[in-house]
């Protein structure tokens, strides 16, 4: 199990849930918490794994852009 979470959970249930899976299925898929019995291959793991990190990069860039922005307009205020 990896030591932290390079995201916010709350960001990681607003994926996971259209995905259909709950937090703790992805972190297990996304290699942060030991499954405890494999129901998926391997091959579906590293998929859906490349899946969910290319979300997680477009939810923080997504945040970073929306925290410039707000901190372009408390600048002009």
């Amino acid at each position: 199990m990896r030591d932290s979470l390079p995201f916010s959970p709350v960001s990681l249930q607003l994926i996971a849930k259209p995905l259909g899976f709950d937090l703790n299925e992805l972190l297990i898929i996304a290699g942060y918490l030991s499954p405890e019995s494999p129901s998926l291959s391997e091959e579906q793991r590293n998929k859906i794994r490349t899946e969910v990190n290319t979300l997680l990069e477009r939810v923080v860039s997504d945040n970073n852009r929306i925290k410039e922005i707000v901190n372009r307009l408390l600048m002009t205020s």
